[in-house]
């Protein structure tokens, strides 16, 4: 461990098996004009919705109409989509439960942004949200899922005030030391909360290659957080597939 600004940065042997990272890269997180697409986005809370938003915004959702009439429907948001919440979040998930992904998550507080978010392919999407707070000349974070019920979460070794945006590295350390209430889950002896998550979703052989990709990591801020997880999963993949053809040797 090695302190760099203010906060703490864990460099492992994965980080030094991935010199395409940039893990100094240091985002400015209250800055509108640098991804609008992202600024209209960033605070939805449902995940689904906060993809379509984009689609539609973007143009992909025209792009990729299959008549001229649905396309000119997608050329602009329905203000239906656009705010952080939803008066009724089940109202899209009677589609079907993966709208009510992240539609759950705590309001935010005065000033806070979504920086990064875990999100699960569970049956109704379950979404962890790493949040940034201005206080001062500070910045704090907290982590929030849809069931406060539970517990808070707690980052066991890792930054959770900062002077400055965290770097790249700093938010994975952020993300890799989060620990949810022990009451409710138990102690969690792997090496990440996302790992913490699939072995807890581990099934036979064959569901090995699902379960990898069972958790995603996103961030509109951290461009390659998407990038560095997957490489991850595939890490975690190939291990355990060893470790189960070692046990049935």
């Amino acid at each position: 461990m090695r302190e760099r600004g203010g906060t703490f940065y864990r460099k492992d042997s994965t980080m030094n098996d991935a010199p395409t990272f940039d893990f100094d890269f240091r985002p400015v997180y209250w800055d509108p004009a640098s991804d609008p697409i992202a600024a209209i986005t960033r605070n939805v809370k449902g995940q689904l919705r906060r993809e379509m938003i984009a689609d539609i915004v973007s143009g992909r959702a025209a792009e990729r109409a299959p008549d001229e009439a649905t396309r000119q429907l997608l050329l602009d948001v329905h203000p239906d989509l656009l705010p952080d919440e939803l008066d009724d979040p089940n109202l899209l998930g009677r589609q079907h439960p993966w709208f009510m992904g992240g539609e759950y998550l705590p309001d935010y507080l005065p000033g806070e942004i979504e920086i990064a978010r875990i999100v699960l392919g569970s049956v109704t999407m379950d979404v962890t949200s790493v949040r940034a707070r201005p206080d001062r000349r500070l910045i704090r974070y907290r982590i929030v899922d849809e069931y406060p019920d539970i517990g808070p979460f707690e980052v066991l070794d890792g930054p959770t005030i900062s002077a400055k945006p965290l770097t790249f590295g700093e938010m994975v350390t952020l993300i890799d030391n989060i620990r949810p209430n022990p009451k409710a889950w138990g102690r969690i002896t792997s090496q990440s909360y996302v790992e913490f998550i699939r072995d807890l979703n581990t099934g036979s052989y064959s569901d090995l290659d699902r379960t990898a990709w069972f958790v995603t990591v996103t961030s509109s801020f951290y461009p390659q957080l998407r990038a560095f997880f997957e490489m991850r999963a595939r890490q975690w993949l190939a291990r355990k597939k060893a470790e189960l053809a070692a046990e049935e040797a």
